[in-house]
């Protein structure tokens, strides 16, 4: 009996105290928020589990203040939401700043953590942060570091949800350079086998883990503090030695040897008890005991399973952003949840109990009725859309309804998702709307334009009416843009859209295709095509009316005019691109009629426009295939004697032979290839010019080179002349070009400033065809012009037409009043010479003369009136 009391006594000094017994369940809970990847503080096992020494430390929290830790661990920056939102208690492992007091109160630090720069061993020089402007940092959504940097200047981020997916970027190079805290950085980076790929700099900054609650919840922090201050150091050590390690001591070892002696002793006498007991007694006690264990054991497992189920289906209701809602068959609310209360139809409390034939409005309450009915036929239902009007404007939600399983004769439940997808319908439009309207005016685009003329081709067919394609154009648009700027050209294609807009019917159509050109469609006129012809001819006289009217562009008064081909259908034998073909055809044709004028589609017009095609692809060879050369045109004095020539252009075609500059040379123009080809011309003329000053018959000759305006007006017109003039080693002074009067007068100050330049390197400038356009005073005494050029309509009768002759001599008068020379162009008379020479024109050009003449003929002319003279 002394043993046996012996044991007890030592039995009882082994089992369990009291104290140590699990506590009474809590009586109330808190929510705490974490980071769920921050080892070895908080992170999750390759099953989900949350796993490190915050879960820990909290489970001894739960236990010493007997209140109930419910733990949601996600994203950082999802864990901040969470807080601001009210939907948590605490939130730890933050960093305790300037910003963050504004909205938080702190709990004392319990550790502190370095953050330094993490880099890849290739790159060098990162010592800090004025090392790494022009990088790319990685950094975690919602960390401290992004505010360090930014006070640095440091704005290049690319943002991770998590450590995990940052570390992961890293190993796949996707990231370079890092600001992540010490901890995690080393678990992860050893995890991936990355320990030799980077390096770390001194901590940028180092920062101490708190423990936060909402500003002013002073309560709350108290109770946190309180109850983490119950748990002993040799308690926190624990668990801080069970996920960081802890040496083994000679002291663990000795208590380990004591322990394990004593175990030793009390098993070896428990079992000398055993022994003596009744073996059957024995056998049942192990079985009972056994059976106690397991079921308490799977209670456990049940237990800690259910919590995690929980916790995990909570986490995922917070992390959707969708609305969620229980609803009965006839769809009465029964349960909701709603992250952003703003996205409900009406207040939470009006809702329950009610039907969404009450609280929406009908069409919205009959999407969801029908989606209900669906999903109860087919268990579940995807993708009705319904709009409703908040308070916050109108929005748009798609349903997904799922029905949940019941009991026989249960009435049916369903879970309904309704998720906000009102920025993906505003997408879905602004797609809409740049894929069939101009992004200018909002006037239909070319895309819109091709549909809506296919269906008119198929109603014009099914009534037998006619129909009417109107192209515009706008007449010297281009001008505009390049004097005023796109902004002034804008501001003229806006009050253009909207006056073409006045100019028709409701059910007519007005559409721009691009630039400065817009498409009319009618549509219901006459049967008869004449008749149709002269009501679509009356639109377009209006049209034509207004846009001659004045434009009101940023304060000044601009002027336009436009030219508008016709072509009329009736659904029979054309497409749509045919027909659109057909109106710029007829436009054209106004364009060369004059402009600011109309014309119908002539058939004929289709096989000139054809063969004009041909001739600009041709043309845009000529010149990479050395077709173009220059011929020379004498220019001859009172003496007979050679002083200058005239450089003209012409194109030497492999099969069509010499094509006439009359075709070419205003293709040239509109195309934009006059450019390139004036800059040869240009080099041409010059490398002729040093070819003559070698040749006594031709050295000291002046030759002439015609600019055409859209050369001229090239911004680096001036720079390109000189640097032909320097880089040939021409005398600029041997160099004349010609200007026609309507290129000056479309921008006379900078054509000033342009002759002005080119005065100054020693080129003389002449106006070519003086007399043809609008010629002033006002500006002729501006222009530093050397010679006027009398335009051969004038000199052709000037020995028959009184009305000529007054015009050439005052034209003569005009350039010796102001100092300048004069030539007069297309002499081809004696008479016309006399008379010239009369009135004291002494410099003459044309046939009389010579012809245009290639390089060698030219040459030889010259010898051969030189040869003449001398003999």
């Amino acid at each position: 009996m002394r043993l046996i009391a012996g044991i007890a006594t030592m039995l009882a000094l082994f089992m369990p105290r009291p104290g140590w017994a699990e506590e009474s369940p809590p009586s109330a809970s808190i929510r705490v928020v974490m980071d769920d990847n921050y080892p070895p503080y908080a992170f999750r096992d390759e099953e989900g589990r949350l796993q490190g020494i915050l879960p820990d430390l909290w489970a001894l929290w739960e236990t010493r203040s007997r209140i109930k830790v419910r733990i949601q661990a996600m994203d950082w920056a999802k864990a901040q939401q969470v807080m601001r939102a009210g939907r948590a208690d605490v939130i730890d492992t933050m960093f305790e700043n300037e910003q963050r007091r504004q909205f938080y109160d702190f709990s004392s630090p319990y550790a502190t953590i370095e953050v330094p720069i993490f880099f890849h061993h290739s790159i060098s020089g990162i010592v800090g942060p004025d090392s790494l402007k022009g990088f790319t940092i990685g950094v975690k959504d919602g960390d401290a570091c992004i505010d360090r940097l930014l006070e640095y200047g440091i704005v290049n981020f690319r943002r991770f949800p998590n450590y995990d997916t940052l570390i992961r970027a890293a190993a796949g190079h996707e990231v370079r350079v890092m600001c992540i805290d010490k901890p995690p950085a080393l678990y992860l980076l050893y995890r991936f086998g990355l320990e030799k790929e980077f390096r770390y700099s001194n901590p940028l900054y180092s920062g101490a883990f708190h423990r936060a609650v909402r500003k002013g919840n002073g309560g709350m922090l108290q109770l946190v503090e309180e109850g983490f201050a119950r748990i002993s150091t040799a308690e926190r050590k624990a668990v801080e030695d069970k996920w960081l390690g802890a040496a083994l001591s000679s002291h663990s070892r000795q208590a380990f040897t004591r322990y394990a002696t004593v175990f030793l002793t009390v098993t070896g006498l428990l079992a000398l008890i055993l022994v003596l007991w009744n073996w059957q007694l024995r056998r049942r006690v192990a079985v009972k005991t056994q059976e106690l264990t397991c079921a308490l054991a799977s209670l456990g497992e049940a237990k800690s399973q259910t919590e995690q189920t929980r916790d995990h289906l909570e986490a995922t209701l917070e992390a959707i952003p969708d609305l969620l809602f229980e609803l009965d068959g006839e769809g009465r609310y029964l349960d909701y949840r709603a992250r952003d209360p703003g996205l409900l139809a009406a207040p939470a409390e009006q809702l329950l109990g009610r039907t969404v034939s009450e609280m929406l409005p009908g069409p919205a309450a009959q999407v969801v009725l029908d989606a209900l009915r669906e999903a109860g036929e087919t268990g579940t239902s995807h993708g009705a859309q319904l709009l409703l009007p908040l308070a916050g404007g109108d929005a748009w939600f798609e349903l997904s309804v799922a029905r949940k399983k019941s009991a026989p004769g249960e009435r049916g439940r369903y879970i309904v998702l309704s998720r906000d997808i009102t920025e993906r319908k505003q997408a879905e439009a602004d797609i809409e709307r740049l894929a069939f309207f101009d992004s200018l005016t909002q006037l239909p685009n070319r895309n819109q334009l091709h549909e809506r003329l296919r269906q008119a081709l198929a109603a014009s067919m099914r009534r037998g009416g006619h129909g009417a394609l109107l192209f515009i154009d706008l007449d010297d648009f281009k001008t505009l843009n390049d004097t005023r700027g796109h902004r002034a050209g804008d501001l003229l294609l806006l009050e253009a859209a909207q006056r073409l807009q006045s100019c028709v019917r409701t059910e007519d159509f007005v559409a721009r295709l691009g630039g400065d050109e817009f498409v009319v469609m009618l549509e219901s006129l006459s049967a008869d095509a004449e008749e149709a012809a002269l009501q679509a001819e009356t639109v377009g006289e209006k049209i034509l009316a207004l846009t001659r009217l004045p434009y009101w562009i940023e304060q000044h008064e601009q002027h336009s005019t436009a030219s508008l081909g016709i072509t009329l259908f009736s659904g029979q034998g054309h497409t749509a691109d045919e027909l659109l073909k057909r109106a710029d055809a007829a436009m054209y044709r106004a364009k060369t009629a004059g402009r600011n004028t109309m014309r119908f589609f002539d058939p004929g017009l289709q096989a000139s426009l054809e063969a004009r095609t041909l001739l600009e692809a041709a043309l845009r060879r000529a010149l990479p295939e050395g077709q173009l050369l220059l011929h020379y045109q004498a220019q001859v004095n009172a003496m007979g004697q050679v002083v200058g020539a005239e450089a003209l252009l012409r194109w030497q075609h492999p099969t069509r032979g010499m094509v006439s500059p009359m075709q070419f040379i205003s293709l040239a123009e509109e195309s934009g290839l006059i450019i390139p080809i004036g800059g040869w011309v240009l080099e041409t003329a010059c490398a002729q010019l040093n070819q003559w000053e070698k040749m006594p018959v031709a050295r000291g000759l002046k030759l002439s080179v015609n600019v055409s305006a859209r050369q001229f007006r090239q911004a680096d017109f001036v720079p390109q002349v000189s640097e032909i003039l320097q880089r040939m080693g021409t005398n600029p002074a041997l160099l004349k070009i010609e200007l026609t009067e309507s290129l000056v007068l479309d921008d006379v100050t900078g054509t000033i400033e342009k002759m002005h330049a080119l005065k100054a390197m020693g080129v003389r400038c002449s106006m070519d065809d003086f007399g043809t356009g609008y010629s002033s005073l006002s500006y002729l005494k501006r222009l530093p012009l050397d010679q006027l050029k009398i335009d051969r309509s004038f000199v052709r009768d000037i020995a028959t037409d009184e009305g000529d002759a007054v015009i050439v001599q005052t034209i003569i008068g005009m350039a010796h009043n102001l100092g300048l020379d004069v030539i007069a162009e297309g002499v081809e008379t004696e008479a016309q010479q006399e008379f010239l020479v009369r009135h004291g024109c002494t410099v003459f050009q044309g046939f009389l003369f010579s012809r245009p003449l290639p390089v060698a003929e030219f040459e030889s002319m010259l010898e051969n009136r030189t040869s003449s003279r001398c003999g």
